[in-house]
């Protein structure tokens, strides 16, 4: 994707979300926001058929994040970094937290490719929520949380990468754009929000 490309998403992505206290930019692909308000709500397709909402995980700390399993640069960047925190966490893992990955792929990522990328990247099923759904509920979604995803007929879509951490009452805590945010930091923010203590305290 070339700079002028790249700039016009984040830009996209900034405007979706400009109400929204910015906290931290260190370069486009890392922006980090705060007090980002309610979650928006959603009902996807899990990998074992059953719909799951994001008020099934009310009374835990979620990390969101939009991806595709066909991505084939920042994807596995970023699922390398959730891998780590998932063995990092520990017991608290799938207990406290959990990791909502929704595909921006749908009509390639069935609920079947999911479960083999789950298995693939050695997710923890504990802990781990892959979703997809029609076209219009992940553009729905998708446009909700200000991710911005190009869709063609013939090949694999373009996307920002947006990560959310959403508090036990489904408050979104802080935004992450990219793959270049520093993975112990936000290990760091989901300790501290297992806690109880606000992060931005």
């Amino acid at each position: 994707m070339n700079q002028g490309i790249v700039i016009a998403l984040v830009m996209f992505a900034l405007g979706a979300v400009g109400a929204y206290s910015w906290k931290e930019v260190r370069q486009p692909e890392n922006v980090q926001a705060s007090g980002t308000g309610r979650a928006p709500a959603f009902e996807l397709l899990a990998t074992d058929g059953h719909v799951m909402s994001l008020a099934d995980l009310r009374g835990r700390v979620v990390v969101l994040t939009f991806l595709f399993t066909r991505c084939g640069d920042i994807c596995p960047i970023t699922i390398n970094k959730f891998t780590w925190m998932q063995d990092e966490l520990g017991d608290s893992f799938g207990e406290d937290v959990q990791f909502v990955m929704i595909t921006v792929d749908p009509a390639y990522d069935t609920t079947e490719v999911l479960s083999q990328y789950a298995e693939r990247i050695g997710a923890d099923a504990d802990g781990w929520n892959f979703l997809t759904g029609t076209k219009r509920q992940i553009e729905t979604v998708t446009r909700s949380y200000g991710v911005y995803a190009t869709h063609t007929d013939s090949g694999p879509p373009e996307h920002i990468l947006l990560t959310s951490l959403i508090d036990r009452d489904g408050v979104i805590a802080a935004q992450f754009l990219g793959e270049r945010f520093a993975v112990e930091d936000m290990l760091g923010d989901l300790r501290a929000m297992v806690a109880g203590y606000d992060i931005h305290g």
